[in-house]
Protein backbone atom coordinates (compact mmCIF):
# COMPACT_ATOMS: atom_id res chain seq x y z
CA UNK A 1 0.00 0.00 0.00
CA UNK A 2 1.53 3.33 -1.04
CA UNK A 3 2.42 5.61 1.84
CA UNK A 4 0.91 9.06 1.72
CA UNK A 5 3.23 10.64 4.29
CA UNK A 6 6.30 10.61 2.00
CA UNK A 7 6.42 11.71 -1.61
CA UNK A 8 8.79 9.77 -3.90
CA UNK A 9 11.64 12.13 -4.85
CA UNK A 10 11.58 10.99 -8.47
CA UNK A 11 8.02 12.31 -8.69
CA UNK A 12 7.85 15.28 -6.30
CA UNK A 13 11.51 16.48 -6.41
CA UNK A 14 11.00 17.07 -2.69
CA UNK A 15 14.36 16.67 -0.91
CA UNK A 16 13.29 18.29 2.33
CA UNK A 17 14.68 16.38 5.38
CA UNK A 18 11.15 15.59 6.52
CA UNK A 19 10.54 13.82 3.21
CA UNK A 20 13.62 11.59 3.45
CA UNK A 21 13.95 8.06 4.75
CA UNK A 22 17.12 5.94 5.09
CA UNK A 23 16.66 2.90 2.86
CA UNK A 24 18.85 0.60 0.85
CA UNK A 25 18.29 0.68 -2.91
CA UNK A 26 16.17 -2.49 -2.86
CA UNK A 27 13.84 -1.28 -0.13
CA UNK A 28 13.81 2.15 -1.74
CA UNK A 29 12.43 0.67 -4.94
CA UNK A 30 9.94 -1.47 -3.02
CA UNK A 31 8.72 1.55 -1.07
CA UNK A 32 8.24 3.59 -4.25
CA UNK A 33 6.30 0.70 -5.74
CA UNK A 34 3.96 0.72 -2.76
CA UNK A 35 4.93 -2.72 -1.45
CA UNK A 36 5.00 -1.47 2.13
CA UNK A 37 4.28 1.60 4.22
CA UNK A 38 1.60 2.78 6.64
CA UNK A 39 -1.70 0.96 6.37
CA UNK A 40 -4.80 2.97 5.53
CA UNK A 41 -5.92 3.06 9.17
CA UNK A 42 -2.65 4.77 10.15
CA UNK A 43 -2.34 7.26 7.29
CA UNK A 44 -4.49 9.98 8.88
CA UNK A 45 -2.59 9.70 12.17
CA UNK A 46 0.82 9.78 10.43
CA UNK A 47 -0.09 12.85 8.40
CA UNK A 48 -1.50 14.65 11.45
CA UNK A 49 1.50 13.75 13.60
CA UNK A 50 3.87 14.92 10.88
CA UNK A 51 2.16 18.32 10.80
CA UNK A 52 2.34 18.54 14.61
CA UNK A 53 6.04 17.64 14.54
CA UNK A 54 6.68 20.29 11.92
CA UNK A 55 4.89 22.97 13.97
CA UNK A 56 6.76 21.90 17.10
CA UNK A 57 10.11 22.23 15.35
CA UNK A 58 9.10 25.58 13.90
CA UNK A 59 8.13 26.76 17.39
CA UNK A 60 11.52 25.70 18.80
CA UNK A 61 13.41 27.43 16.00
CA UNK A 62 11.42 30.64 16.42
CA UNK A 63 11.85 30.57 20.20
CA UNK A 64 15.58 30.00 19.96
CA UNK A 65 15.88 32.71 17.31
CA UNK A 66 14.17 35.16 19.65
CA UNK A 67 16.48 34.15 22.50
CA UNK A 68 19.54 34.61 20.29
CA UNK A 69 18.44 38.09 19.24
CA UNK A 70 17.57 38.98 22.83
CA UNK A 71 21.06 38.02 23.98
CA UNK A 72 22.78 40.25 21.45
CA UNK A 73 20.41 43.07 22.40
CA UNK A 74 21.27 42.72 26.09
CA UNK A 75 24.98 42.61 25.26
CA UNK A 76 24.42 45.86 23.40
CA UNK A 77 22.74 47.22 26.54
CA UNK A 78 25.98 46.44 28.36
CA UNK A 79 27.78 48.77 25.96
CA UNK A 80 25.25 51.50 26.72
CA UNK A 81 25.61 50.91 30.47
CA UNK A 82 29.39 51.13 30.15
CA UNK A 83 29.01 54.51 28.47
CA UNK A 84 26.50 55.61 31.11
CA UNK A 85 28.84 54.54 33.92
CA UNK A 86 31.68 56.51 32.36
CA UNK A 87 29.42 59.57 32.19
CA UNK A 88 28.26 59.29 35.82
CA UNK A 89 29.68 62.10 37.97
CA UNK A 90 28.17 61.55 41.41
CA UNK A 91 28.23 58.63 43.83
CA UNK A 92 24.45 58.30 43.53
CA UNK A 93 24.60 58.14 39.72
CA UNK A 94 27.38 55.55 39.81
CA UNK A 95 25.46 53.43 42.30
CA UNK A 96 22.30 53.54 40.18
CA UNK A 97 24.10 52.47 36.99
CA UNK A 98 26.05 49.72 38.76
CA UNK A 99 22.84 48.28 40.21
CA UNK A 100 21.27 47.90 36.76
CA UNK A 101 24.54 46.66 35.24
CA UNK A 102 24.99 43.99 37.92
CA UNK A 103 21.48 42.65 37.36
CA UNK A 104 22.00 42.61 33.60
CA UNK A 105 25.31 40.75 33.82
CA UNK A 106 23.92 38.16 36.21
CA UNK A 107 21.04 37.33 33.86
CA UNK A 108 23.05 37.04 30.66
CA UNK A 109 23.65 33.25 30.89
CA UNK A 110 19.90 32.66 31.08
CA UNK A 111 19.48 34.19 27.62
CA UNK A 112 21.97 31.96 25.81
CA UNK A 113 20.41 29.31 23.54
CA UNK A 114 20.62 25.89 25.16
CA UNK A 115 18.73 23.74 22.65
CA UNK A 116 20.62 21.80 20.00
CA UNK A 117 17.74 22.58 17.64
CA UNK A 118 19.03 26.13 17.46
CA UNK A 119 20.85 26.51 14.12
CA UNK A 120 23.47 28.64 15.91
CA UNK A 121 23.94 26.23 18.81
CA UNK A 122 27.57 25.38 18.00
CA UNK A 123 28.46 29.05 17.56
CA UNK A 124 27.05 29.79 20.99
CA UNK A 125 29.13 27.05 22.58
CA UNK A 126 32.29 28.86 21.55
CA UNK A 127 31.39 31.87 23.66
CA UNK A 128 29.10 30.34 26.31
CA UNK A 129 31.93 30.06 28.83
CA UNK A 130 32.67 33.77 28.52
CA UNK A 131 28.97 34.64 28.83
CA UNK A 132 28.65 32.50 31.96
CA UNK A 133 31.76 34.02 33.49
CA UNK A 134 30.19 37.49 33.36
CA UNK A 135 27.70 36.49 36.06
CA UNK A 136 30.34 34.88 38.27
CA UNK A 137 33.01 37.53 37.89
CA UNK A 138 33.36 39.58 41.06
CA UNK A 139 35.57 42.20 39.47
CA UNK A 140 34.78 45.84 38.84
CA UNK A 141 31.50 46.47 37.04
CA UNK A 142 33.22 48.69 34.47
CA UNK A 143 35.66 45.91 33.55
CA UNK A 144 32.85 43.37 33.27
CA UNK A 145 30.82 45.67 31.04
CA UNK A 146 33.86 46.14 28.82
CA UNK A 147 34.23 42.36 28.62
CA UNK A 148 30.54 42.10 27.66
CA UNK A 149 31.19 44.53 24.82
CA UNK A 150 33.98 42.34 23.49
CA UNK A 151 31.78 39.23 23.75
CA UNK A 152 29.07 41.03 21.82
CA UNK A 153 31.40 41.55 18.87
CA UNK A 154 32.44 37.90 19.01
CA UNK A 155 28.80 36.82 19.28
CA UNK A 156 27.76 38.93 16.30
CA UNK A 157 30.53 37.44 14.17
CA UNK A 158 29.72 33.86 15.25
CA UNK A 159 26.05 34.26 14.39
CA UNK A 160 26.67 35.87 11.04
CA UNK A 161 25.36 39.29 12.05
CA UNK A 162 26.45 42.19 9.84
CA UNK A 163 26.10 45.94 10.08
CA UNK A 164 22.58 47.07 9.21
CA UNK A 165 22.65 48.25 5.58
CA UNK A 166 20.31 51.17 6.27
CA UNK A 167 21.89 52.79 9.32
CA UNK A 168 25.41 51.47 8.59
CA UNK A 169 25.65 50.05 12.09
CA UNK A 170 24.77 53.27 13.94
CA UNK A 171 21.39 52.02 15.16
CA UNK A 172 19.66 55.27 14.23
CA UNK A 173 17.99 56.53 11.09
CA UNK A 174 16.79 60.12 10.78
CA UNK A 175 17.20 60.72 14.51
CA UNK A 176 15.18 57.69 15.61
CA UNK A 177 15.66 53.93 15.96
CA UNK A 178 16.51 52.39 12.62
CA UNK A 179 13.35 50.77 11.15
CA UNK A 180 15.38 47.86 9.77
CA UNK A 181 17.46 46.75 12.77
CA UNK A 182 15.30 48.35 15.47
CA UNK A 183 18.35 50.13 16.85
CA UNK A 184 20.36 46.92 17.33
CA UNK A 185 22.96 48.04 14.75
CA UNK A 186 23.43 44.57 13.26
CA UNK A 187 21.07 42.05 11.68
CA UNK A 188 21.49 38.54 10.29
CA UNK A 189 23.32 38.52 6.98
CA UNK A 190 20.52 36.72 5.15
CA UNK A 191 18.07 39.44 6.26
CA UNK A 192 20.49 42.20 5.31
CA UNK A 193 20.70 40.84 1.78
CA UNK A 194 16.93 41.19 1.40
CA UNK A 195 16.68 44.81 2.59
CA UNK A 196 15.47 47.13 -0.18
CA UNK A 197 17.24 50.41 0.53
CA UNK A 198 15.24 52.13 -2.22
CA UNK A 199 12.15 51.77 -0.04
CA UNK A 200 13.70 54.22 2.45
CA UNK A 201 14.68 56.87 -0.10
CA UNK A 202 12.88 60.19 0.22
CA UNK A 203 10.45 61.08 -2.59
CA UNK A 204 7.83 63.77 -3.12
CA UNK A 205 4.45 63.08 -1.58
CA UNK A 206 2.24 61.76 -4.41
CA UNK A 207 -0.78 63.63 -3.08
CA UNK A 208 0.65 67.18 -3.01
CA UNK A 209 3.58 66.54 -5.39
CA UNK A 210 6.03 67.66 -2.74
CA UNK A 211 4.32 70.97 -1.97
CA UNK A 212 3.12 70.10 1.53
CA UNK A 213 -0.15 71.93 0.89
CA UNK A 214 -3.26 70.35 -0.59
CA UNK A 215 -6.32 72.44 -1.43
CA UNK A 216 -5.21 75.25 0.84
CA UNK A 217 -4.46 73.08 3.87
CA UNK A 218 -1.76 70.74 5.12
CA UNK A 219 -1.51 67.76 2.84
CA UNK A 220 -3.34 64.76 4.35
CA UNK A 221 -0.88 62.39 2.69
CA UNK A 222 2.36 63.71 4.17
CA UNK A 223 1.05 65.93 6.97
CA UNK A 224 2.74 68.92 5.38
CA UNK A 225 6.21 67.31 5.30
CA UNK A 226 6.23 67.37 1.47
CA UNK A 227 8.54 64.33 1.23
CA UNK A 228 8.35 60.82 2.60
CA UNK A 229 9.91 57.37 2.36
CA UNK A 230 9.21 55.64 -0.93
CA UNK A 231 7.66 52.72 1.02
CA UNK A 232 4.99 55.08 2.38
CA UNK A 233 4.47 56.90 -0.92
CA UNK A 234 3.86 53.65 -2.78
CA UNK A 235 1.22 52.66 -0.24
CA UNK A 236 -0.85 55.81 -0.86
CA UNK A 237 -3.86 55.54 -3.17
CA UNK A 238 -3.88 58.98 -4.81
CA UNK A 239 -7.40 58.36 -6.16
CA UNK A 240 -8.63 58.38 -2.57
CA UNK A 241 -8.02 62.14 -2.57
CA UNK A 242 -9.87 62.84 -5.84
CA UNK A 243 -13.10 64.75 -5.41
CA UNK A 244 -16.27 63.05 -6.62
CA UNK A 245 -19.96 63.84 -6.32
CA UNK A 246 -21.50 62.73 -3.05
CA UNK A 247 -23.37 59.49 -3.90
CA UNK A 248 -26.14 60.34 -1.45
CA UNK A 249 -26.64 63.82 -2.89
CA UNK A 250 -26.49 62.41 -6.42
CA UNK A 251 -29.23 59.98 -5.50
CA UNK A 252 -31.43 62.73 -4.09
CA UNK A 253 -30.95 64.79 -7.23
CA UNK A 254 -32.07 61.82 -9.35
CA UNK A 255 -35.17 61.33 -7.20
CA UNK A 256 -36.01 65.03 -7.51
CA UNK A 257 -35.50 64.89 -11.29
CA UNK A 258 -37.83 61.90 -11.62
CA UNK A 259 -40.39 63.64 -9.42
CA UNK A 260 -40.33 66.76 -11.55
CA UNK A 261 -40.68 64.71 -14.74
CA UNK A 262 -43.72 63.00 -13.25
CA UNK A 263 -45.25 66.34 -12.34
CA UNK A 264 -44.84 67.63 -15.87
CA UNK A 265 -46.60 64.60 -17.26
Amino acid sequence: MRSRDLDPVHRSKNNHPENLLWLCKNHHKAYDNGLYGPIDEDVAFVEGFKRSLHRHRLFLWQMQHQISNKLITVLEDCNALAAQLAAATTAQQIKAVKKIAKSTLENLPKLAPVSKTDPNYQAVQTISANVASLSKDKGAIAARLKKAGAIREEYAAAFGFVACPLCKGSGTHESTDCPVCGGDREIEEQLAERVDLQAYKKVNCPVCDGDGIFRGDLCPGCGGEARMDRRYAEAIEVDDYTKVDCPRLRGLREVRRQFLLGMRR
